[in-house]
């Protein structure tokens, strides 16, 4: 089924079920932009050929923890985890993945879900905040949000970003690196977009990852 929607933006060529999503299996969206949208969740069609998709786009955008040179690419925005095709399919149970397409070639990507992981992960941490996470109660997380290096300044993140609040009546929440080195790119397309400083995570190293900080960003609707 296709549904239009109207997005305030200008194109140029162009970590629970979520109460507000719209019909499953593979939802479209036109855009007034050239490329499409859609909402991938646990019932989609060919969800695992998507998902190869969207890896394919992690690991071009990819900089481990561990780098100390930052690529070239990274001045438009860089994911530090490869996630796995296992990871995806379990993601979809509880959340929803919004992917855009230009000219039938996947051009990015948002995973959408319910903050309660987000927060469980985040207990015992230090948390430098404003206010406390259990407090943003119905609020979304996005786990990650990215579109190929090629259409980076054509703002298919913001477009992604619009759809995911229209889904997300009580606000978003998400996070962005800030050490050893900080997304820029992330921190100023969240900022753009309406998104405040919420505070910093810290976070030990581990078996799986180095010690790192985290910006934490809200947004929440405005109230009538």
């Amino acid at each position: 089924m296709k549904k239009m929607i109207h997005l305030s933006i200008l194109i140029i060529g162009s970590s629970v079920a979520l109460a507000a999503l719209p019909q499953k299996n593979n939802t479209s969206f036109e855009t007034d932009a050239s490329f499409s949208l859609q909402i991938i969740d646990v019932d989609s069609v060919n969800k695992e050929a998507i998902i190869e998709e969207i890896l394919t786009i992690q690991k071009s955008l990819l900089i481990p923890l561990e780098e100390t040179t930052m690529p070239s690419f990274a001045q438009t925005g860089f994911i530090t985890i490869q996630r796995s095709p296992q990871y995806l399919l379990k993601f979809l149970e509880k959340g929803i993945i919004i992917v855009a397409y230009h000219q039938n070639q996947m051009v990015g990507y948002l995973s959408l879900e319910e903050i309660d992981g987000y927060i469980d992960w985040a207990r015992g941490r230090r948390l430098d905040a404003e206010r406390s996470l259990d407090s943003l109660d119905g609020v979304k997380y996005i786990d990650q949000v990215a579109a190929l290096t090629t259409f980076a300044n054509q703002e298919i993140e913001t477009v992604l970003i619009n759809l995911a609040k229209e889904l997300s009546p009580y606000g978003i929440m998400t996070d962005t690196l800030a050490k050893p080195y900080p997304n820029l790119a992330a921190m100023a397309l969240f900022r753009k977009n309406g998104f405040v400083n919420l505070g910093t995570l810290y976070v030990e190293e581990t078996d799986a990852l180095p010690q790192h900080q985290i910006e934490l960003i809200l947004w929440l609707p405005e109230k009538p």
